[in-house]
């Protein structure tokens, strides 16, 4: 994921994004989002999903509707 996001956040320098490496290398530990942005950036959010748990609540929503 690391480097999708470095990938994603270099194409999107020209609208003021700049990706903090050591921020982006350090990942979410045990927070739900953090900034990944270099100071000189505008903000950079990685929020924890659970892609999963999301598609299983859904459905459960749909079958019992």
């Amino acid at each position: 994921m690391r480097k999708i996001r470095h990938d994603i956040v270099t194409g999107l320098g020209y609208l003021g994004f700049k990706l903090s490496d050591t921020k982006n290398s350090d990942g979410l530990g045990t927070n739900r989002h953090i900034n990944i942005a270099a100071s000189s950036s505008k903000p950079i959010y990685v929020i924890t999903t659970n892609e999963t748990n999301e598609m299983i609540r859904r459905a459960q929503q749909l079958i019992t509707a």
